[in-house]
């Protein structure tokens, strides 16, 4: 569980995410073939996390395939090198974080764009 105090509290909502490490995502889109899987988000003080539901851990395992364990749940450093974007889908907003090797992990959840200035200001006070 990511870490969290009084300046930055723990974020803890539901959202749908995915990851895909061979960069042709394209995360401005409302349908671009990207499985997305459902669970929960959880932003601390250094680490954003995703962990997915039981229902999706047993609905995409098929699709998945033997890797599914690592696409189900996953975190990135705060205090790495990466680019947030935001982009305007279906009813939410996607946060798409792009990695410095490329790879890309989109998040919808509601309250984006707010979500998405927190991990901005968590982001820079890591690396300044």
């Amino acid at each position: 569980m990511p870490h969290a105090n009084a300046a930055f509290p723990l974020i803890r909502k539901r959202a749908n995410a995915t990851l895909r490490a061979d960069k042709l995502g394209d995360f401005s889109r409302t349908r671009d073939g990207m499985i997305w899987v459902g669970g929960w988000i959880e932003l601390g003080t250094d680490r954003l996390m995703f962990s997915a539901n039981r229902v999706n851990r047993v609905v995409n395992k098929p699709v998945l395939g033997e890797s599914y364990a690592t696409m189900m749940d996953f975190g990135v450093s705060l205090d790495g090198d990466f680019e947030i974007r935001v982009h305007p889908t279906f009813v939410t907003r996607t946060i798409e974080l792009v990695l410095s090797d490329g790879t890309q992990i989109g998040f919808r959840c509601w309250g984006s764009r707010r979500l998405a200035k927190e991990i901005a200001a968590r982001q820079q006070r890591l690396t300044e």
